[in-house]
């Protein structure tokens, strides 16, 4: 374990002032780069910059102010055990009908009708988003898939590994707090801040399946291949559905499925999913 340097207290404090100081250096770099106009080569800038800005940078800071040894601390010093990181993708893999059907439930949520204002508001920031990863990831050439793949998949998971799981929740388990919390915590702040309000259940849970990995296996390298993976499966079926290969609904809604079959499918995903996961986390006693 890395010595420490600072007090939970201290370390608190530091994430969170290097955390907004590079949200503001990104927010104002993004704002003059989107000065030209919101097209597919200034989003794919403005996501680099944040990604690296916002979320690279902070935790490496972090890591080199609190420990003695930061690559230890962010647990990225050793290479993952490959049959531990072959379970975590196969699990990730299977749990893609499951995850379907949470996904065609999440979106189908709706607010009393008291609320629908509030709802309207989610459904248009919904909408907006959706709007600008359609243009981050749209094209149909090679060149358009390689990069979405490099910014959509390869960047923002390695990104996102390491400050929600190598900053956030290892900085959260430091100060005593019971990890499963701060899995949860950790998780529910990475699905929030994606603003998607109809796909917040389904990132809930992959934010707190990639903290289980972290958890369990004590390299974050795991839960970054497996993020990666998952952002390059999405980058890769969107090219695929703007190229007219597949229909999005053959892939995205469980809901195409009769009934019966839907019912096997995800019966299938939870009982391997459930499966494989027990013997990842055995492996790691």
């Amino acid at each position: 374990m890395a010595e420490m340097k600072m007090k939970f207290s201290q370390r608190l404090l530091a994430f969170i002032f290097v955390t907004m100081i590079g949200l503001l250096v990104a927010a104002v770099l993004s704002s003059i780069v989107m000065m030209q106009g919101q097209t597919q080569a200034t989003l794919h800038i403005a996501t680099l910059i944040n990604d690296i800005i916002m979320f690279v940078i902070p935790p490496v800071i972090c890591a080199l102010l609190y420990s003695s040894r930061p690559a230890d601390y962010l647990c990225i010093s050793t290479r993952p055990d490959q049959t531990r990181l072959l379970l975590a993708i196969a699990a990730m893999i299977c749990s893609i009908p499951m995850m379907n059907m949470i996904i065609e439930w999440n979106e189908s949520l709706s607010l009393p009708s008291s609320m629908a204002g509030i709802e309207s508001w989610m459904r248009e920031s919904e909408q907006r988003a959706g709007d600008t990863i359609n243009i981050l990831m749209g094209g149909d050439t090679a060149g358009s898939l390689a990069m979405s793949i490099l910014t959509v998949g390869v960047l923002a998971g390695f990104s996102e590994e390491l400050f929600f799981r190598g900053g956030l929740q290892r900085l959260l388990v430091s100060g005593n707090i019971n990890p499963h919390i701060a899995i949860w915590l950790t998780a529910f702040i990475f699905s929030a801040i994606h603003l998607q309000f109809f796909g917040f259940f389904p990132r809930l849970l992959l934010g707190a399946f990639f903290g289980y990995m972290l958890h369990w296996t004590k390299n974050l390298w795991v839960p970054i291949a497996c993020h990666i993976l998952n952002n390059t499966i999405v980058a890769t079926v969107t090219w695929m559905t703007a190229r007219g290969a597949v229909a999005s609904a053959d892939i995205n809604e469980i809901g195409t499925l009769s009934s019966a079959n839907q019912f096997l499918w995800v019966t299938v995903s939870i009982a391997t999913t459930a499966m494989l996961l027990a013997s990842l986390k055995r492996s790691c006693r």
